[in-house]
C-alpha cells in the first residue's frame, strides 16, 4: 500500500524498505513484483505503472503503459514480449522490454488478476470471476475459454503443479485446481 516495498536477503528473517528506490513521488499502490525470465524484476502498480529492475533492486526504471487504471501483473512470454494486465480486462503488450506498450482489445470486462505463459505459443490469464483468457500467439491476441476455474480469484500460482496442466489459484474459498489437459481440451 502507498508504494511500499521491502526486500529480504535471508528468507524473511530481516527486511530492508526499497521505498526510495523506485520513482514514485505520488505513493502509488504496488500489486505485484515478478522476476522476468532475463532476472529483471517488474513490479505493477495504479495508473498504469511500471517498474522495472535488472540489478536485484539497487535501481529502478519507471514505464508507463498509457492507461490510468491499476495493473496488477505482467508476465512474459519468452524474450520477445511482456504482457501488463489489470482492471476491467484490460491487457498492454510490449516487444521492446516495456519501453512502449500497445493496448489490446479487451475480451472480458472483468479484471485480470493473475497468469503464466505455457510451453510453446500460450498465454493464460485469468479473471477475478475465475474466468481464462489465452492465447496461442504469444499474446498479439486473446479469447475467453469455454471453462472457468469456479469461483472468485484473488490470485494465480505462476507455473502449472504435477503431471498435464494444474492451474493452482487462491480465493474466496481458499486454494483450488483447475485441471487444463495437454490436448488443449479443458
Amino acid at each position: 500500500a502507498f508504494g511500499q516495498i521491502l526486500r529480504t536477503d535471508d528468507g524473511g528473517k530481516t527486511w530492508t524498505s526499497l521505498t526510495g528506490a523506485l520513482t514514485n513521488p505520488d505513493s502509488l499502490h504496488l500489486n505485484s513484483i515478478v522476476r522476468l525470465e532475463n532476472g529483471t524484476l517488474a513490479v505493477v502498480g495504479e495508473r498504469g505503472t511500471i517498474w522495472f529492475s535488472g540489478d536485484e533492486g539497487a535501481s529502478w526504471r519507471m514505464s508507463e503503459v498509457g492507461y490510468d487504471g491499476h495493473l496488477y501483473g505482467v508476465v512474459q512470454k519468452g524474450q520477445g514480449a511482456l504482457l501488463a494486465f489489470g482492471f476491467a480486462g484490460n491487457i498492454f503488450r510490449s516487444t521492446d522490454d516495456g519501453q512502449t506498450w500497445t493496448k489490446l482489445d479487451r475480451v472480458s470486462e472483468k479484471s485480470i488478476v493473475g497468469g503464466l505463459a505455457e510451453e510453446g505459443k500460450g498465454l493464460l490469464l485469468v479473471t477475478r470471476n475465475g474466468q481464462i483468457v489465452e492465447s496461442d500467439d504469444a499474446g498479439m491476441s486473446f479469447t475467453l475459454s469455454r471453462v472457468t476455474t469456479g469461483g472468485t480469484v484473488a490470485s494465480v500460482l505462476p507455473n502449472f503443479i504435477g503431471s498435464g496442466k494444474n492451474l493452482i489459484t487462491v480465493g474466496h474459498g481458499g486454494l483450488s485446481m483447475t485441471r487444463l489437459d495437454r490436448t488443449g481440451e479443458r
